[in-house]
């Protein structure tokens, strides 16, 4: 069985912060022009006060994720692993694969690997990415939800190959 290695897309992710900042700008001034009080509006410190620790959070992660030298997604004998979503959960052996499917949902397309024992992958996460998840679960039924978006690799391939796990 030989090892596929896919790599994150990079350009994608460097658009991210862009995006959010092309998103953001319009709320800051619409607050500011709706505050009767000038610059020091509630309206507008709110946003600020929201807008720019986001803003940092997306592109530190998102300089991690660049600068990282580590394959996006890794298929072998042993299993799935995601080093591209945040919530990297690990190694998914293919035994705890119970089915493999693909939904569109908010402008991206997500693999979602259904598992048998969802319980060994969530006893393994901590903090924030277990809370990640966790809402995986909500949104998707699993905790494992990989955004195909990130990846150098058309989804259709990739979902063909999760499964026809013989082709690896």
């Amino acid at each position: 069985m030989t090892t596929i290695e896919i790599p994150i897309n990079k350009s994608r992710i460097v658009l991210l912060p862009f995006l959010f900042i092309s998103v953001i700008t319009p709320a800051i001034l619409f607050a500011y022009y709706l505050s009767l009080d000038g610059i020091f509006s509630i309206k507008l410190i709110l946003v600020l006060v929201i807008a720019i620790p986001v803003l940092l959070l997306v592109l530190w992660i998102g300089t991690k994720k660049i600068i990282s030298k580590k394959p996006g997604l890794v298929l072998d004998n042993m299993g799935v692993l995601d080093n591209a979503n945040l919530s990297e959960t690990g190694i998914i052996p293919w035994n705890n694969i119970s089915q493999v499917n693909m939904v569109n949902h908010q402008y991206s397309y997500f693999i979602i690997l259904h598992l048998k024992n969802s319980d060994s992958i969530l006893n393994k996460l901590q903090s924030t990415r277990l809370r990640l998840a966790k809402n995986n679960i909500q949104a998707f039924g699993s905790p494992v939800a990989i955004n195909v978006s990130n990846l150098k690799i058309d989804r259709f391939e990739l979902l063909e190959i999760l499964n026809n796990k013989t082709l690896l």
